[in-house]
């Protein structure tokens, strides 16, 4: 009988530790970071020739902008003649204020497209990317992947980190097809606000004041 009990316990026992080798790993969230992604996968590269352009383009019609804004400016001023009257100053005073005005708006929505424009391609790099980083999370047993963020992020297992992996079977499948953006080695959350991607074009001179001939 004491044999038999014996028996039983040790069979018990070995039902539970198997049943614990066959559980699920301790820890089911995969690392990915996407700016070396984008980097190693010839992405950043890409989009960053593909930013210039717009960037320049833009640029280049501002400077249209102001040009045509000074002409108007001036031929009104020409009218007007040396000699202006104080109510043809504030007719010009207007004309000046307005002229500063559309060239404020022309380059915040210039600003507002570059913006746009980059957040497109992130969206893109991570459609792209989606896929092929939850195809491998999942053979290696994980349920969650997400974007290596250091201020999110104090420390990890090196282990759960499927970057390598992740560029290496986007390279087999020309994953640098895709443009991707230049972004940091460790993005952050923050969004580009419009005064920083105002920042990057670089705005044409200020429509001129008004002169007294």
């Amino acid at each position: 009988m004491k044999n038999l009990t014996k028996l039983l316990i040790l069979f018990v026992s070995l039902t539970v530790i198997t049943a614990c080798n066959q559980q699920a790993p301790s820890s089911t969230i995969g690392i990915i970071n996407l700016g070396k992604i984008s980097d190693e996968t010839g992405n950043a590269e890409k989009i960053k020739s593909e930013l210039e352009k717009i960037r320049t383009r833009l640029q280049q019609e501002l400077q249209s902008v102001q040009m045509n804004l000074q002409k108007s400016f001036q031929e009104n001023q020409d009218k007007i003649g040396k000699t202006p009257t104080d109510e043809q100053r504030m007719q010009l005073g207007k004309m000046l204020a307005d002229a500063q005005n559309k060239l404020k708006m022309a380059q915040t929505s210039a600003a507002i497209e570059l913006k746009n424009k980059r957040e497109e391609l992130v969206i893109q790099l991570r459609d792209t990317v989606r896929p092929i980083a939850n195809k491998i999370a999942q053979q290696r047993g994980m349920s969650i992947v997400i974007i290596k963020n250091d201020n999110l992020l104090l420390g990890y297992d090196k282990k759960v980190d499927i970057t390598d992996a992740v560029i290496t079977e986007m390279k087999k499948i020309g994953g640098n097809d895709t443009a991707a953006p230049e972004i940091e080695k460790a993005p952050v959350t923050e969004k580009p606000t419009e005064e920083k991607a105002a920042a990057e074009i670089s705005a044409p001179p200020a429509v001129p004041a008004t002169t007294e001939k």
